[in-house]
């Protein structure tokens, strides 16, 4: 089940994108210097049981974008199904992932996806030289985009 601590709309995390920012509880990476370690914690509210509310509140929006994922396969899923519904109002999608790599098969539902932990030494995304990957699907394939965030 996936927990959510707070919702927020927001130009920053999708270029081009008025987002409602969605930040999921319960971060696996553990990140050094990570910028929101209150998510590691398992505490907020039940992300399915306002999803559809938050989207109502947040109706201006263009994206749909979830800061934080999860290994377990039953919040894939949940991942999956909201990403399907937001898709079906006619809303972009994104995930904001710490895991290092690049977009796994379950992930295929989001419109934008960014990966990579966040590494102090290397910088955000907004740094030519982070780590952190953004991609945007196009034709069924995830293309690295990062450095639209460098302009």
């Amino acid at each position: 089940m996936l927990l959510f601590t707070e919702a927020v709309a927001s130009y920053k995390e999708v270029p081009m994108e008025y987002s409602l920012v969605i930040h999921i509880a319960g971060c696996p990476n553990a990140c050094e210097n990570c910028q929101s370690p209150w998510l590691q914690a398992e505490e907020g509210d039940v992300l399915q049981e306002c999803f559809e509310k938050l989207l109502h509140l947040y109706h201006t929006v263009t994206c749909v974008c979830f800061l934080g994922e999860s290994r377990d396969e039953a919040n894939q899923v949940e991942f999956v199904a909201m990403c399907r519904y937001a898709r079906a109002l006619g809303l972009k999608t994104c995930l904001y992932s710490g895991r290092a790599g690049e977009p796994e098969p379950w992930m295929r539902c989001f419109d934008f996806v960014k990966r990579g932990p966040y590494i102090a030494a290397q910088g955000p995304l907004t740094s030519p030289s982070t780590n952190q990957r953004f991609y945007k699907k196009e034709n069924d394939s995830f293309v690295d985009v990062t450095s639209i965030f460098w302009q």
